[in-house]
C-alpha cells in the first residue's frame, strides 16, 4: 500500500467566522423542463446551476450565453438572470443556492471576479462535478441524521473546485487580452500615419470596437486614437530634430493633411509649436 501524505499547507479561502451555508438543492424534473424561468434575481444568495445534459440560452447580467452540457452557471447576488431550455431537447441540471459566501476580493455572495464570466465549462472534470452535486442533492433531500451537515461540507468542496476553475479562467482571459492588446498596438504602429478609424481597426482585428477601446485604454493608459496622435507627434519630434524637412512636409509624413491640425495637436502635447521645438533643439545642439 502506497501512503500519500497530505503535506500541502493551505489557507481557507472562506473569509469570516461563518462558512457558506447551503440553502437548497434541486434537480430538474420532466414536468419542469419546458418551462422557462424568466428574468429574476436574488439579493440574499448566490446560485449555481450545473448542466448535465441538453442545451439552453441563458441571460446573465445583461449578456446572452448559449449553454450546454458541462457548463456551470454562476448567479451572483443581485445579478438578473433568465433561463430558457432548447425546446427540442431536455435540459437537465442541478441547482444550488448558497448564502454567507465570502470569497477573497469579492462582495458577499459573489462567485465571479474581474476577468471571469458567469459561465464556466468544467471540461474533463464533468464526472467529478456530476457526482459531487449529485451527492449534495441526495444528502439534502435525505432525513437521515448528519446528512444536512454532510451536504454543507460537500458544498464547500464544490465551491473550492469552482473557485479554482474561475482562477484558471481569469489567467487565460488575461493572456488572451494581452495578446489582443499587442495586436491592436502592432496595427496602430504600422498604420498610425494613415487615416484610420476605430471601426476600421476593429473590423481588421475582428473585435467589437467598444470592447477594443476599453481593453486598449485599460492596458496602455490611452485610447487607440490617443495612441495614434502620440505616435504621430513622437515621430514628428524625431523628424524635426534629425532632418531639415519643412514643418508642412513633416505634418503630411506623420499623417496630417491639415497643417493647422498638426500645429494644434503638437502644441497641445508638447507645449510649444513645431518650429519652436526645432529651434529649441537646434540651439541646444549648437552649444
Amino acid at each position: 500500500m502506497i501512503q500519500c501524505f497530505n503535506n500541502h499547507r493551505f489557507t481557507s479561502r472562506f473569509e469570516g467566522d461563518a462558512p457558506p451555508r447551503l440553502l437548497y438543492s434541486c434537480r430538474t424534473e420532466e414536468r419542469h423542463r419546458g418551462m422557462p424561468r424568466v428574468m429574476h434575481m436574488h439579493e440574499d444568495r448566490a446560485e449555481l446551476v450545473f448542466i448535465t445534459s441538453g442545451t439552453g440560452i441563458h441571460h446573465i447580467g445583461g449578456r446572452q450565453f448559449e449553454t450546454k452540457k458541462g457548463d456551470l452557471l454562476l448567479y451572483d447576488a443581485g445579478v438578473v438572470h433568465d433561463e430558457t431550455a432548447n425546446p427540442n431537447e431536455s435540459l437537465n441540471v442541478y441547482g444550488i443556492a448558497v448564502s454567507g459566501l465570502r470569497l477573497p476580493g469579492r462582495p458577499l455572495n459573489h462567485f465571479t471576479f474581474e476577468n471571469t464570466t458567469p459561465v464556466v465549462a468544467v471540461g474533463d472534470r464533468f464526472e467529478e462535478f456530476d457526482q459531487l452535486l449529485g451527492m449534495i442533492h441526495s444528502h439534502t433531500v435525505s432525513d437521515n441524521r448528519g446528512d444536512a451537515e454532510f451536504a454543507n461540507y460537500l458544498l464547500r468542496a464544490a465551491i473550492v473546485l469552482i473557485d479554482d476553475l474561475l482562477h484558471i479562467q481569469a489567467a487565460a482571459m488575461q493572456t488572451e487580452q494581452k495578446v489582443m492588446v499587442e495586436r491592436i498596438q502592432a496595427f496602430l504602429d504600422k498604420h498610425y500615419m494613415e487615416e484610420v478609424t476605430l471601426a476600421q481597426i476593429a473590423e481588421h482585428l475582428n473585435i467589437n470596437q467598444y470592447y477594443m477601446s476599453h481593453l486598449f485604454k485599460e492596458a496602455m493608459g490611452f485610447s487607440p486614437m490617443q495612441y495614434v496622435i502620440r505616435r504621430r507627434i513622437g515621430e514628428a519630434q524625431n523628424l524635426l530634430i534629425n532632418t531639415d524637412a519643412s514643418v508642412t512636409n513633416i505634418a503630411v509624413t506623420v499623417g496630417y493633411n491639415n497643417s493647422n491640425h498638426f500645429h494644434a495637436a503638437f502644441q497641445k502635447m508638447v507645449g510649444m509649436t513645431p518650429a519652436k521645438y526645432r529651434k529649441y533643439w537646434t540651439d541646444i545642439n549648437a552649444e
